[in-house]
């Protein structure tokens, strides 16, 4: 009996503290400052629980900050996931072709070819073995070349060989009929300028040997006329010419077949010549283009010469590579 009464008054003590505890009025949660706005995720994050049994799935993850920027692990993950063989964004495009260095500064302008009249050079990339040659007109420039050279600085080497007969002032020169002489003279200064890049090469950037065999050849004025010579001569040899301010009509005979020609013209100069034989050469079969240096009068490339000149070049690279 005793035991059942200490129950019995257990039991309405417990009765007791629970009406107490109904009647008295919850205390009010403490004021919480509202969080900033970009914290919101990491708020909701930092105060969910769940028990074990309920834990979240390992792919599911809660939004980060809008403002927060994405960390390194996150990127590369992005990275993984593009879809397989598309190219990173910060890389080229695969295949393309890495851009070329350009020449050593200290690389001379000019050279001394053996027992001959020195040569003028505007160097392209030590592994560009592309070579333009320039014939100057009659007591002529042989500098002039200079107007448009910067056209086709990464694709060519330029090398301006002098005439072999002196002009009456003794300072410029001329040229004769002798094309085997000239021919000669070409592979002389193309040896020496392909000396003169090996030398500047590293072994980080090796000089490459000019291309000695497959030439294009720009003529001035009676440098056009002996442009036209070699072509017809030795046509493996030059089969791209462009011939400028020509005082004689090129004929279609002169060009064989795979070889191409630019005509190119002054607007302030004689020009109607050069313009019907550029018609009559495509007339003929032979692959030819016909260009106007815009305000050029004879003896000069004008003021839009790198462009024009540039035009030319490329046309003839691509028609006859």
């Amino acid at each position: 009996m005793e035991s059942m009464s200490a129950i019995t008054r257990a039991l309405a003590l417990v009765a007791a503290v629970l009406t107490a505890a109904c009647a008295s009025p919850p205390a009010p949660p403490a004021p919480r400052a509202p969080p900033a706005p970009g914290a919101t995720a990491t708020v909701r994050a930092a105060s969910l629980s769940l028990p074990a049994s309920l834990s979240l799935p390992a792919s599911l993850s809660l939004p980060a900050s809008p403002s927060a920027p994405p960390s390194a692990a996150s990127a590369a993950s992005a990275t993984a996931a593009a879809p397989p063989g598309a190219p990173a964004a910060s890389l080229p495009p695969p295949g393309s072709p890495a851009p070329l260095a350009p020449p050593p500064s200290d690389l001379p302008a000019t050279v001394q070819p053996p027992g001959d009249r020195p040569a003028f050079v505007a160097h392209g990339p030590l592994t560009e073995r592309r070579v333009v040659i320039y014939l100057h007109g009659r007591c002529g420039d042989p500098l002039a070349y200079r107007a448009w050279a910067a056209a086709i600085a990464t694709r060519a080497t330029v090398v301006s060989v002098q005439g072999d007969v002196p002009c009456p002032d003794r300072q410029r020169t001329t040229w004769s009929h002798d094309l085997t002489g000239l021919d000669r003279r070409i592979t002389r200064a193309l040896a020496a300028v392909s000396a003169a890049r090996g030398a500047a090469g590293s072994s980080d950037t090796p000089a490459v040997p000019l291309d000695d065999t497959s030439l294009t050849v720009v003529g001035y004025s009676l440098g056009a006329s002996r442009a036209e010579d070699l072509t017809r001569t030795f046509p493996r040899r030059y089969p791209r010419t462009a011939l400028v301010a020509g005082p004689l009509a090129p004929e279609a005979r002169s060009f064989a077949r795979g070889s191409a020609v630019a005509i190119v013209a002054g607007a302030l100069d004689r020009r109607d010549h050069l313009q019907q034989a550029a018609a009559r050469l495509a007339t003929s079969g032979v692959t030819a283009t016909y260009l106007v240096l815009p305000g050029a009068p004879h003896g000069k490339y004008g003021p839009d010469a790198e462009r024009i000149m540039g035009e030319a070049l490329t046309w003839l690279f691509a028609q006859a590579p």
